[in-house]
């Protein structure tokens, strides 16, 4: 009976049928720093295996298999909500409900700025004898437009695969 160590998934498993595991695949009793190797010292993902020899990763290396499983972390956390904009889900309902509500918020609000720059351009030319007022009036607004479902969409999930919502 040996452990046995698993080369590229690292699994250990303990106390195994030698026959069972070949060596191509698996480490047999594998051993780190002098010593048999045992889970619980040292996470298997901090381990580097060459051949036979188990080796513990310096701090640089752990370093980077951190970052990475960080990066695939925040990866997830932008692709989970970005797919519920088209899953037939009841978080997927309730992202379109929202995108919906805010969307026509926006172009609510957008349609009232226009209203107010049409009425601003007709107080502007009718004020014929308010120099002063005419001139505190801005020449131009900034642009304004409505804007579809689908576009609303569009920008919530641009926004999250921007990375806009990590923190």
């Amino acid at each position: 009976m040996s452990d046995v160590l698993h080369r590229i998934t690292k699994e250990f498993r303990r106390s195994v049928n030698d026959p069972d595991f070949p060596t191509a695949q698996w480490v047999l009793d594998p051993q780190i720093a002098g010593g048999p190797f045992r889970t619980g010292g040292v996470p298997t993902k901090y381990i580097n295996i060459a051949g036979d020899v188990v080796t513990e990763m310096s701090v640089a290396e752990k370093a980077v298999v951190d970052a990475a499983e960080a990066a695939a972390l925040t990866q997830s956390n932008r692709d989970v909500p970005i797919a519920e904009t088209t899953e037939v889900t009841a978080n997927g309902v309730e992202v379109r409900a929202l995108i919906e509500l805010l969307n026509k918020r926006d172009n609510f609000n957008t349609n009232r700025i226009i209203e107010l720059q049409d009425t601003l351009t007709a107080m502007k030319a009718a004020s014929g004898g308010a120099q002063n007022t005419r001139d505190a009036i801005p020449a131009s607004f900034m642009a304004t437009s409505t804007r579809t479902k689908a576009a609303a969409v569009t920008d919530y999930t641009d926004d999250i695969a921007a990375g806009n919502q990590d923190t």
